[in-house]
């Protein structure tokens, strides 16, 4: 009884995971006896987990990983300068304060907000933030809008 309950989940799973069968292999093995013909081999057994595998891979790749998008995110703007990250913050000189700003907050982090007597060091500093958000940003709506190569 326990065999041909078997067999039968075995046949039932088989039958949603591929194209429509005839029952009538199964209807002979077990009118017969020998229900051992109806009992999928330890090869199509493999085959049916390495589809769960794949289809939980593809549930997994569904979700945006923010902490990786945004390291990815601090990476490329800190491989950047702060005249290369196009902020909007104007120079009054030859923008060392930016630039030193903009470097201590990719050596140091950036989340905390900078009030030092140096406007334009603040000011890169905050620029250098920004820039990250802006990627991430980026990032995020590459990923919503199905694009399977965006880099996290």
């Amino acid at each position: 009884m326990l065999r041909a309950a078997m067999t039968l989940a075995a046949v039932i799973l088989l039958a949603a995971c591929g194209p429509a069968r005839s029952t009538e292999s199964f209807t002979d093995a077990e009118s017969s006896g020998s229900a051992s013909s109806a009992t999928p081999d330890d090869e199509t057994l493999a085959a049916l987990d390495d589809d769960d595998d794949e289809a939980e891979e593809t549930v997994a790749q569904r979700e945006f990983d923010e902490g990786r998008a945004r390291e990815a995110a601090e990476d490329e703007v800190g491989s950047d300068t702060y005249i290369g990250s196009g902020s909007t913050y104007g120079c009054t000189d030859d923008c060392s304060g930016h630039e030193a700003g903009f470097e201590y907050a990719r050596d140091h982090g950036y989340e905390d907000a900078m009030s030092t007597p140096s406007q334009s060091f603040d000011e890169g500093h905050r620029a250098f933030g920004e820039a990250v958000e802006e990627k991430l940003e980026e990032k995020r709506a590459a990923f919503e809008s199905g694009d399977t190569e965006y880099d996290q």
